[in-house]
């Protein structure tokens, strides 16, 4: 009889310990203690209750059971992760292999990087002026951002390139004299931004020229460009093409869909001297861009041509809700009549010596620098003779710029420096009623408006 009991005792332990064994084996939850609805954790609040109140067994031999089955799944589960682990790096180095750059990807990208590298910049000294000149702040409305070599050098035998010798390019003279600046050659953007915080200007109208063979790494320099300067630029899309100085609405449409919401304005466009063919404003080409900027809301900036006062009735009337900013001598005759009957017209005031570009151009900056400080007074007197009434009369609608670009001197600290005092200068002979809004909030104005 007691060899009877003992059986049926050990038969008893025997499976009370096979429910244990399968108990703890049950998956582990993984799911976050919270989540009280995961039906995984309800499954196990229903079974530990028998695990705490079966007295058969000694809590360590209990304890014994249930770690090795905890241990288990653990090793279980960290297979499970190992290999996921092993998957995903299967995965990276599969995208890595198919994002592999061509050469042509590969000279851009080396481009653009030293484009947009680093620069040796001194120290910014807070400049002081005459109490008599202009002490606000400054937008300068005009300023051109150099292009990239656009050639493509031959690829060597190891996959590398040499880079095409571009003295010839350099050499050749501009508008300014030269030598022409080439951006990622000899400037960069670190530079011309140490050259803007030298001389204090507070934000720049900038116009990235994006050409349509190269419009994918061109438009990722003025991307980079407002990342890394968000406040000391304004981004207008400059497209101009072999022989014009835009490209159509097909094309132009594309590029302001690679970055939506990157450019404020479209231009400089309109009559360019260095340009073969020079539409008028009212052209089919310009009107059909005109409904992009309107989509996009960006200032239009355009370089009038000779007689086209007409055409720019034309243009302001049908074009009420886009403003226009032009510049430059073409249309000085007329803008007085122009910004009276029309309210979506603007002005840049360009320094004298820009209107006679012979006279102050060379070949170094100090040339150019000789020449103007030699005549500084008396410029000043033709530019205030040349705008004071009609800048006082439209007060609300000029705005002070620079024009500078071609040349890489342009872009010089001592430069940018005589540029400033002059604009100073020129403005502080102006009513104090409208100095500010010459200065800086026509312009500022301008750019909130659009939002």
């Amino acid at each position: 009889m007691r060899e009877y009991i003992n059986s049926r005792f050990a038969f008893s332990v025997f499976c009370i310990l096979c429910i244990l064994f399968v108990v703890g084996c049950a998956p582990a939850d993984i799911s976050s203690p919270s989540d009280s609805s995961s039906p995984l954790l309800q499954s196990t609040s229903r079974v530990t209750p028998k695990i705490v109140s079966t007295p058969v067994l000694q809590n360590e031999s209990k304890n014994i059971i249930v770690e090795k089955a905890n241990e288990s799944v653990k090793e279980k589960i960290e297979q499970k992760v190992d290999i996921e682990k092993n998957i995903t790096v299967e995965k990276k180095v599969t995208v890595e292999k198919k994002i592999e750059l061509t050469f042509e990807q590969k000279v851009w990208k080396k481009r653009i990087e030293t484009a947009m590298g680093s620069s040796s910049c001194p120290a910014v000294v807070t400049q002081t002026y005459p109490k008599e000149y202009y002490q606000g702040p400054l937008i300068d409305t005009h300023l051109h951002i150099p292009a990239m070599p656009d050639g493509m050098p031959e690829e060597s035998e190891d996959g590398g390139w040499q880079e095409e010798d571009y003295t010839s390019q350099i050499n050749s003279e501009g508008a300014f004299g030269g030598p022409q600046a080439l951006l990622g050659v000899n400037v960069k953007m670190s530079e011309i931004a140490c050259t803007l915080k030298h001389e204090g200007t507070s934000r720049n109208f900038a116009f990235f020229p994006i050409y349509p063979e190269i419009y994918l790494p061109a438009l990722e320099i003025a991307n980079k460009t407002m990342m890394q300067y968000p406040t000391l630029f304004t981004s207008f899309i400059m497209p101009p093409t072999e022989d014009m100085p835009t490209v159509d609405a097909v094309v132009l449409r594309k590029m302001l869909q690679v970055y939506p919401t990157l450019f404020q304005g479209y231009g400089e466009v309109g009559s360019s001297p260095t340009e073969e063919k020079n539409p008028p404003v009212d052209d089919p080409i310009y009107l059909e861009n005109y409904k992009l900027a309107r989509e996009y809301k960006l200032v239009v900036y355009y370089h009038p041509g000779w007689n086209q006062v007409n055409n720019w009735k034309r243009v302001l009337e049908q074009h009420p809700d886009i403003n226009f900013i032009v510049h430059a001598e073409e249309l000085e005759d007329d803008i007085d009549e122009l910004m009276t009957k029309y309210p979506n017209i603007y002005y840049t005031a360009n320094p004298q010596f820009h209107q006679h570009f012979k006279l102050y151009v060379g070949k170094s900056k100090e040339e150019f620098l000789r020449a103007v400080e030699k005549d500084f007074d008396d410029l000043i007197e033709k530019d205030l003779q040349r705008w004071e009434k009609v800048i006082e009369k439209h007060p609300d609608r000029f705005m002070w710029g620079t024009d500078r670009g071609d040349a890489v001197w342009n872009y010089d600290i001592d430069v940018g420096l005589f540029l400033v005092k002059y604009g100073r200068a020129f403005i502080g002979r102006l009513d104090p009623s409208v100095q500010e809004k010459v200065g800086y909030m026509n312009a500022q104005r301008l750019i909130e408006e659009r939002k």
